[in-house]
């Protein structure tokens, strides 16, 4: 056996060595044009003729602003994600996009995200459960200046986000010391788990677990508030305006 091949048997393997490369440039930038035209060619539950839509929008394109974008997720990084990690994955990007993530801290939440191990238990993320920003046929056909009546594509003032103050269970991450208060991380907790050392620092998970002051047990717990976090850190410039401070 290759020792290539045993370092990716090796119970952390997921998280040390495949997760850090495939979140680097996840989150991309797309025409709202083409995620409409993306999400009309999948099941959809929009009580319209989803093809004469389509149709409609196709002899609109001359006319369509191409400018105006809107974040997706590079296709191929998601679907090795998906295999690694499923519903935690789906769950991650359903926050990153749509949830409530609050950043509290002294430090400028630039100067964070330009170094987060430069600022040891300094930084609070808190993820809120309710959706504030649910991206939806209708809500995108509005960012271009349309709206549906009867099925048919009429012109509408486009106008911004619905804001709301978030309110719901509330998750606390601590990526400094490798922990989140929810369900679904305490439950990933066994008493088969064995303390590890991690002394690399190769990434920025390796960072925050060699310098973790909690014992880091194996195989190394992850939950979708945790990796929702650590796909912000990844894609920190396209995600920024995402971080309610």
């Amino acid at each position: 056996m290759s020792s290539n091949t045993s370092v990716l048997l090796e119970p952390n393997a997921k998280l040390i060595h495949l997760l850090p490369s495939n979140l680097q440039d996840l989150i991309q930038y797309e025409t709202v044009y083409d995620i409409i035209l993306q999400s009309l060619d999948t099941p959809t539950r929009l009580e319209v003729d989803v093809t004469y839509l389509k149709k409609q929008l196709l002899e609109r394109e001359e006319t369509i602003d191409k400018s105006i974008l809107e974040l997706t997720v590079d296709e191929d990084k998601s679907v090795i994600l998906s295999m690694l990690y499923g519903s935690t994955f789906i769950q991650a990007i359903d926050i990153v996009l749509n949830k409530c993530i609050k950043y509290e801290s002294k430090v400028n939440l630039q100067d964070y995200l330009r170094d987060p191990l430069q600022y040891k238990n300094l930084a609070k993320f808190t993820i809120i459960d309710q959706t504030v920003s649910e991206r939806t046929i209708t809500k995108l056909l509005l960012l271009l200046g349309f709206k549906l009546q009867n099925g048919i594509l009429m012109e509408a003032d486009s106008t911004g986000s619905d804001s709301q103050d978030a309110q719901g269970i509330e998750h606390n991450i601590d990526l400094d010391n490798w922990y989140c208060n929810c369900s679904e991380y305490q439950l990933q907790y066994t008493s088969n788990m064995k303390p590890i050392e991690i002394t690399e620092n190769r990434t920025l998970i390796e960072g925050f677990l060699s310098h973790s002051e909690s014992i880091v047990l194996e195989p190394i717990p992850l939950c979708s508030h945790m990796l929702a976090i650590l796909i912000i850190l990844y894609n920190k410039e396209k995600l920024y305006s995402r971080i309610h401070r």
